[in-house]
């Protein structure tokens, strides 16, 4: 590693105080250096400090050859808060090779799944995202529900155990009537009841892309069930699969 690298490393924290310093200063770097210095710091200290510092080292960060094999990013269970959830979000939005984000057991909250909502509305390259057991709750749901509206690249979408109820399931049928482009989405252990289940059967008979829709245990009355998902080729239900 060269002398220059390593004053630059070590005045990194300085640097992105500001982000006119930071600008004005890797606007200046040769993008040979720039690589340099981005293979002395690991995948998540680029994400979270270099990522919209500026339009150039966004676009060298979205084609550094780290990044070109960068496809799956788990931070499952890492008790994330609201700010590295932001820089998360700004920071996958640059990379195109992004597929699967796992966000799994991390207790956000309503603010958190807004956040990603708002994000996922612009997204063109996340297709799978776990948000098993976050406790969004009702709330959280309509935001992701609002999101799905517009969104055309998500595929699979895990909400398992966040306690979403009858009103975001309500929320998410709505969002299933227009969305193209989802064929998994799992909402089991999440207490939507029968009442949930008819919200959904009312307004999935026109969504021809959803093919597989996981309600295990929510306490769905087998007729609620039935009427639901005829129109699904797989369902599961308490832990049994039913293919029409």
């Amino acid at each position: 590693m060269s002398y220059l690298v390593i004053l630059v490393l070590f005045s990194l924290e300085t640097l992105f105080m500001t982000t006119e310093v930071s600008s004005h200063f890797f606007l200046g770097l040769p993008i040979e250096f720039i690589y340099q210095v981005l293979d002395e710091l690991d995948i998540l200290q680029i994400l979270y400090s270099l990522c919209n510092v500026c339009p150039r080292l966004n676009m060298i960060i979205g084609t550094y050859y780290r990044y070109k094999t960068f496809t799956v990013l788990n931070r499952k269970r890492k008790r994330i808060e609201y700010k590295e959830l932001k820089q998360l979000v700004n920071a996958f939005q640059i990379i195109p090779t992004l597929v699967t984000l796992d966000l799994t057991g991390n207790k956000l909250g309503a603010r958190e799944a807004q956040c990603l909502a708002d994000a996922l509305k612009t997204n063109t390259t996340l297709t799978t995202l776990y948000l098993g057991s976050n406790g969004i709750g009702y709330r959280g749901a309509t935001y992701l529900a609002d999101a799905l509206e517009t969104n055309k690249a998500l595929t699979t979408l895990h909400l398992g155990s966040n306690d979403i109820g009858p009103s975001g399931a309500l929320y998410l049928s709505y969002a299933l009537e227009k969305n193209k482009t989802l064929t998994a989405l799992h909402l089991e252990s999440n207490g939507i009841g029968s009442d949930g289940a008819q919200h959904l059967a009312d307004e999935l008979e026109n969504n021809k892309t959803l093919t597989t829709l996981d309600v295990s245990s929510n306490s769905i009355e087998r007729g609620a069930f039935q009427i639901v998902y005829g129109n699904l080729l797989n369902v599961t239900n308490n832990g049994k699969s039913c293919e029409s």
